[in-house]
C-alpha cells in the first residue's frame, strides 16, 4: 500500500516539473525510482500470486517451452536456473502485466502501456501453450519499447536524452577501466591504441553531455560541429577497421569489453548523433582538419614503436606486416579510408544541418 501511494505521489511530482536543468535531473531521478518501485511491486505481487496460480503457470510453461523434451531449443543452464525458483519465475510475467496495466490505466503513460502489452502477450503465450507467441511478444515488445525510447530522444524529450547518455557514460567508463585493470600492464601501451583513445573521447563526450544539464556552456562546447562530427568520424573508423582487419586478432581485451568498446559504444554515439542532428553546416576545409589527429597518431605510433619495439596494431609493425613498404601501403590505405569517411560525414552533416 505504501509503495502504491509513493507511485501516485511521484506522478503528481512529475506533472509539476519544469523543463530546466535541475528539474530534468530531478525528473529523471523520480522516474528511475518509480521504475524500481514498479519492479519491486511486481516481485511482491508475484510472491503473493504464486500460491494461487504459480503451479498453473509452471505447468503451462512446461507445455509452452517443451521443458524436458529432447528436441526442445530451451536447453542449457538457463532453464535449470529458472527451475530453482520453481513457480515464482513463471508467475512473473502475469504479475508484471497486472502492475503495468494498473500503471497504464492510472498514469496513462505510453511506456507502461507497451510494457503491459508485452507482459500480457507473454502471459497469454503461457496460457495458450504457444512458444511462437512468447517469442513474438518478447521481440515486438522490445522493438516497440526501443522505438518509443528513441522517438522520445528524437523529439528532444530531455528525460530520455539524459537517461540515454547517462547509460552510455556509465557503460563506457566501466568498460574502459575494466579493460585497463584486466588486460593491460603498461599505461603507455594502453593509451597507444586508437580504439582506447577514440572511445575515451566518446566517453568523455557522453560525460560532458550529462553534465551539460547544469551548464549551457558545456552543452554548446560539445555540440560544436568540429568536435561533434569529428568524433563521429573517429569512432566509425574504430568500429569498421576492427571488424574488417582486427576481429580475429588478439587485441588484449576480453570478449565483453571488446564488443562494448568496438560495437556498443560506437553504435550508441552514432545513434545519438543522428537523433540529435547537427544544426550548423561546416566548411570542407574544417572537415579535412579531422585528418590531423589520425596523422599524428600514425607518426606517434611509428616513432614510439621504433624506440620500444612495440606497435599497437599489426599493420603498423614492419615485422608483423612483412616489411616497411607494407606498412606504408597500410597507412596510405587507412588515409584513403579516413578521407572517405570524412567526406561521408561531411556530406551527411551538411544535409542534416539547418544553417
Amino acid at each position: 500500500m505504501y509503495l502504491t501511494l509513493l507511485l501516485l505521489q511521484a506522478d503528481q511530482e512529475l506533472r509539476q516539473l519544469q523543463n530546466n536543468s535541475l528539474q530534468i535531473w530531478k525528473g529523471f531521478l523520480i522516474r528511475s525510482v518509480v521504475l524500481v518501485v514498479e519492479i519491486i511491486l511486481g516481485f511482491l505481487l508475484c510472491y503473493a500470486l504464486h500460491w494461487f496460480v504459480g503451479y498453473y503457470f509452471a505447468t503451462r510453461a512446461v507445455v509452452t517451452l517443451h521443458i524436458g523434451d529432447p528436441n526442445s531449443i530451451w536447453k542449457g543452464p538457463i532453464p535449470w536456473l529458472m527451475g530453482i525458483f520453481g513457480t515464482y519465475v513463471y508467475t512473473l510475467p502475469f504479475a508484471f502485466f497486472l502492475v503495468f496495466l494498473f500503471r497504464a490505466i492510472w498514469s496513462k503513460l505510453t511506456s507502461r502501456v507497451i510494457l503491459a502489452a508485452g507482459f500480457g502477450g507473454m502471459t497469454l503465450a503461457f496460457v495458450l501453450g504457444s512458444w511462437q507467441l512468447l517469442v513474438f511478444s518478447l521481440g515486438i515488445g522490445i522493438i516497440v519499447l526501443l522505438g518509443f525510447f528513441l522517438y522520445n530522444i528524437a523529439m528532444k524529450n530531455n528525460y530520455y536524452v539524459f537517461g540515454y547518455r547517462l547509460f552510455f557514460m556509465v557503460l563506457g567508463w566501466f568498460a574502459f577501466f575494466h579493460a585497463f585493470r584486466v588486460d593491460f600492464k603498461h599505461l603507455a601501451d594502453f593509451f597507444s591504441y586508437f580504439t582506447i583513445q577514440s572511445n575515451l573521447f566518446i566517453i568523455l563526450w557522453f560525460t560532458f553531455a550529462v553534465l551539460s544539464i547544469f551548464s549551457e556552456k558545456i552543452g554548446e562546447f560539445i555540440h560544436k560541429p568540429f568536435i561533434r562530427s569529428g568524433l563521429l568520424v573517429y569512432i566509425t573508423v574504430t568500429m569498421i577497421v576492427f571488424f574488417a582487419l582486427l576481429f580475429k586478432q588478439n587485441v588484449g581485451l576480453d570478449f565483453i569489453t571488446t564488443y562494448v568498446l568496438h560495437l556498443i559504444i560506437p553504435v550508441g554515439y552514432i545513434v545519438d548523433w543522428f537523433l540529435d542532428k547537427p544544426q550548423i553546416k561546416i566548411k570542407l576545409k574544417t572537415a579535412l582538419g579531422w585528418l590531423i589527429y589520425p596523422i599524428i597518431f600514425c607518426i606517434y605510433s611509428l616513432i614510439r614503436g621504433k624506440i620500444v619495439g612495440w606497435y599497437p596494431y599489426w599493420f603498423l609493425s614492419p615485422i608483423r606486416a612483412g616489411s616497411f613498404e607494407h606498412v606504408e601501403i597500410a597507412i596510405v590505405g587507412l588515409a584513403c579510408f579516413f578521407f572517405l569517411i570524412i567526406m561521408l560525414v561531411y556530406s551527411v552533416h551538411n544535409k542534416l544541418a539547418r544553417t
